[in-house]
């Protein structure tokens, strides 16, 4: 289960990597005002680094200055996807289509919202209709990820043939070239694939993991040797890796140190056991809000942010008016490093019920690590006449 996840992960993110964002420099550019394009082009700033209630506002305000305009539906499309709310990516990038059916990357987006619902046809249709507009090294690339779910090998192959055509050094292509050579058992082919795709592309942890495996069986274990144990500290958690670093070991002859790394991989495997059949649960009952909670909340205790967001925002798709989720997924957010998007949802918050008390801690902790003493005091003191009592005070004024 855990290498098939991997695989349909690293396709996803090569789809949101692969959206397009909102040109300001349109066919009919003259209609744009001034303001209308500096909104634009913050708009694009903020879908690349992830603040996403931001573009959401943005948006908003494309509407006020410039009523009228497509590209203010595309931006909340964006965003909508990239948070995992399909549905409503759909009714933007429609509404796109009937007012701007040539709108740039408007057909690939929409194949992004059919592939992840698993409408692979009109995936497909959409992708093929984008393709036809531009020649794209991206769209080919999402091309030959909908033959491969529908079982077309040889297609999938020829699209991504056709995406490096247009781009040799396309990173997420040469990913997905290695795959489907490897599918073929072609593993001198698919390894040097993916070692041209590493020296493209950040190394994420399945993309090691990858290149391990491939090193292992057609090149050189010590190389592998020396990705996996970095990966291991990484991803303790992470069976796989356990084993993989195991046969890279035996490889070069260090049969002992490969036993206990087998032994630990086997009771990491047990271990994963409760979150496994947890992800089984919610994949058979997506609309089970207390499931999804505990998957979110175990990926969350485990540190893997990128895996228990999605099951946060399904949760607030259940659930949308439930402030402590909703600051559930602004805590992860700054846990992970995108503080701006953070700020953004505790503020949000805030504006709906001025004393939740999550929220004001969180913004509180997060101002006097930032050496604000003035903002920190202030939400601390705003928490104190909610929950005079709360033990977290105490300690939080501690840090003043």
């Amino acid at each position: 289960m855990q290498v098939s996840k991997v695989r349909h992960y690293l396709f996803k993110v090569a789809l949101i990597v692969s959206g397009f964002l909102v040109l300001s420099k349109c066919q009919n550019d003259i209609e744009l005002s001034a303001n209308a394009v500096f909104l634009i082009e913050q708009g694009n700033a903020s879908l690349q680094n992830g603040s996403l209630v931001n573009v959401l506002t943005i948006a908003d305000s494309i509407d006020v200055v410039q009523p009228g305009r497509v590209e203010s539906a595309f931006l909340r499309g964006r965003a909508f996807f990239e948070m995992g709310m399909l549905a409503q990516a759909e009714s933007s990038f429609v509404l796109v289509s009937k007012r701007k059916p040539d709108f740039p990357g408007l057909n690939h987006n929409l194949g992004n919202v059919y592939y992840f619902k698993k409408e692979y046809r009109r995936a497909l249709s959409s992708f093929m209709k984008e393709a036809s507009i531009a020649a794209d090294p991206r769209t080919w690339h999402a091309i030959s990820g909908v033959y491969s779910e529908l079982g077309n090998l040889d297609s999938a192959l020829v699209a991504i043939s056709n995406s490096l055509k247009l781009d040799a050094s396309y990173g997420p292509a040469l990913v997905s070239s290695a795959d489907y050579k490897s599918q073929k058992g072609e593993f001198d082919g698919a390894l040097l694939d993916m070692r041209s795709a590493l020296t493209r592309m950040a190394p994420s942890p399945s993309l090691v993991l990858k290149l391990a495996k491939l090193e292992n069986s057609a090149g050189d274990p010590k190389t592998a040797v020396s990705l996996l144990k970095p990966l291991m500290l990484q991803e303790p958690w992470n069976y796989s890796v356990k084993f993989e670093l195991g046969q890279a070991l035996r490889r070069v002859g260090e049969e002992k140190n490969a036993q206990a790394l087998f032994l630990a991989a086997d009771q990491a495997r047990r271990d994963a056991q409760p979150i496994e059949l947890l992800e089984r649960i919610v994949s058979s009952r997506p609309a089970d809000f207390e499931q999804r909670i505990l998957l979110a909340d175990a990926y969350r205790d485990q540190q893997r942010f990128s895996d228990a967001l999605p099951h946060y925002h399904a949760a607030i798709r259940l659930r949308p008016n439930n402030l402590d989720l909703l600051a559930n997924v602004a805590t992860i957010y700054l846990q992970s490093g995108n503080e701006q998007e953070a700020i953004a949802r505790f503020r949000s918050i805030l504006m709906t019920d001025p004393n939740h008390l999550n929220s004001l801690l969180n913004l509180a902790v997060y101002f006097i690590g930032k050496n604000d003493r003035e903002k920190g005091n202030l939400l601390l003191n705003r928490a104190e006449r909610v929950s005079p009592g709360h033990p977290s005070l105490g300690r939080i004024r501690a840090l003043l």
